[in-house]
């Protein structure tokens, strides 16, 4: 994988496709962003930007907003086996 604070720096900035393994051992390619401007109805405020961003520093585990299904999901950065700029 490609470095952690890279991947997080993409995610607010823009939209990635990420692939990665799935609990269930199954692999899964997402279209993913946590940039509020390429989200559908939805907005969060400051506070949730923080809190995303804190999580996003203490663990492995990444909340992004999928933008195929247009809704929260999201992956450890253990398993991410790629990503890049969508």
């Amino acid at each position: 994988m490609k470095d952690k604070q890279a991947l997080l720096a993409a995610l607010t900035t823009g939209a990635i496709t990420v692939t990665f393994t799935k609990a269930d051992s199954s692999t899964r390619e997402m279209k993913c962003t946590q940039a509020e401007a390429l989200m559908t109805e939805y907005s969060y405020d400051a506070g949730e930007q923080a809190t995303l961003a804190q999580e996003a520093k203490d663990g492995d585990l990444i909340r992004v907003y999928d933008l195929e299904a247009q809704g929260w999901r999201s992956f450890n950065t253990p398993t991410v086996q790629n990503w890049a700029q969508a």
